[in-house]
């Protein structure tokens, strides 16, 4: 309840609840005027299941605009389908924003953790900085108002050393986007450890699988069908270059630099893969030599996490970079507390340079350049770079009491 007063008295906690609604309310507007775009996706899926055209819930007769999430998370859209599409459209919007909200107010927790006083000022001033993202999200009608919540509850959780809870939202989130499965490393030491891990994820499978089941419940082909689905799904995922250009500049991933830079050819993906292999190892690296015992640590590493997720995803559009705030989040808190003084040179490229959000400051000739050059890219793995540095020459939390014993 002293949280609750705490954050009505503040002025930043207010702030921010006014961009918020005012990004709502924009694309209220705006609905209309755009048709083609992820919601339409989700609605024709929704209307899909209620028809019971399993067979076309993954198609690639869709065109550019195939459903490409796992079966799991049908369950999600089939709502959509009880109403007009501009309706959904609008409860999508409304929807997404109070999932942002809430991922916003677990990430306040996040903050308070690390000793913040200020969590608002730093999320009002985060959320500014990656606005255009945030709108961009809203304008497609896409879901990372959820997956920011799901990457805000997995870290939560993991802080406070309840498993079970991180490791279900991490595997949730991976539903969506494979590739966030990664930060599951960070629950493994020892092999102990990995049979509590594998436990609770098998738990966790079983768990994530019964929404589909219960949709295809009344279904007297219910087990073909769900095998049929998985299967499609597969299939979409890995022909999705088939659908999807992924060299338009708006792509700030490490696959879209190479398509632009020598087009659609073998080596492309055999450069994309095998800087995918290096980065898994580097990552694996960071897990057997580095220290996780502070909340600093494991929150420096699920950013690490999160990069990776930006750098070697297929296509890293700026409605995903909305996960960003996270890193964005915990540099200026470092800054407020007069801890990491290089982050302010990020912080500042990243205003300046970094897609959408530097629209504003530059203008959009030099942001295309920017865009085309893929300087997003290159400063997100500099950041990798910078927080692996990091997190590898910190002292384990013995040695740092022992020094401060000293």
């Amino acid at each position: 309840m002293s949280y609750l007063m705490k954050c009505l008295d503040s002025k930043f906690f207010h702030l921010t609840c006014i961009l918020i609604l005012v990004a709502a309310f924009s694309q209220f507007i705006k609905i209309k005027g755009h048709k083609e775009n992820d919601h339409l996706v989700y609605y024709r899926t929704a209307l899909r299941l209620n028809q019971n055209d399993y067979k076309n819930i993954y198609t690639l007769k869709d065109g550019a605009f195939p459903f490409q999430y796992a079966p799991s998370t049908l369950f999600i859209f089939k709502p959509l389908s009880y109403f007009s599409e501009t309706q959904s459209r609008k409860i999508w919007i409304i929807v997404q924003s109070i999932f942002f909200f809430a991922g916003l107010i677990i990430l306040s927790w996040i903050l308070k953790i690390l000793g913040s006083a200020n969590s608002w000022k730093v999320l009002f001033f985060s959320t500014l900085i990656l606005y255009r993202y945030y709108l961009d999200s809203l304008f497609c009608g896409q879901i990372s108002g959820l997956m920011f919540f799901i990457f805000t509850c997995s870290l939560y959780f993991h802080l406070k050393n309840k498993y079970f809870g991180s490791i279900m939202f991490v595997f949730w989130n991976s539903l969506f986007k494979i590739l966030p499965a990664v930060y599951l490393l960070a629950y493994i030491d020892d092999m102990k450890s990995f049979r509590r891990f594998t436990k609770i994820l098998l738990i966790v499978i079983f768990i994530s699988s019964l929404p589909v089941l219960i949709i295809l419940f009344r279904d007297p082909y219910l087990g073909n069908y769900f095998s049929l689905l998985h299967k499609e799904w597969l299939k979409i995922i890995l022909e999705n270059q088939q659908y999807f250009d992924g060299s338009t500049i708006k792509n700030q991933s490490l696959r879209g630099f190479l398509l632009r830079l020598i087009g659609q050819k073998p080596m492309t993906d055999y450069i994309w893969k095998f800087s995918l292999f290096i980065l898994t190892v580097k990552i694996l690296i960071i897990k057997s030599y580095g220290h996780f015992e502070s909340a600093k640590n494991k929150i420096i590493f699920f950013i690490i996490t999160i990069l990776f997720f930006e750098i070697v995803m297929p296509e890293n559009l700026p409605y995903q970079m909305l996960n960003m705030l996270i890193p964005v989040a915990f540099m200026i808190q470092e800054l407020i507390s007069n801890r990491g003084k290089l982050n302010a040179y990020f912080l500042i490229s990243f205003c300046l340079f970094n897609s959408l959000s530097s629209v504003d400051l530059v203008g959009h000739y030099i942001s295309n350049a920017v865009q085309l050059y893929s300087i997003p890219l290159f400063l997100n793995i500099i950041l990798l770079f910078y927080f692996s540095k990091r997190i590898l020459s910190s002292p384990s939390l013995a040695l740092e009491k022992l020094n401060l014993e000293k």
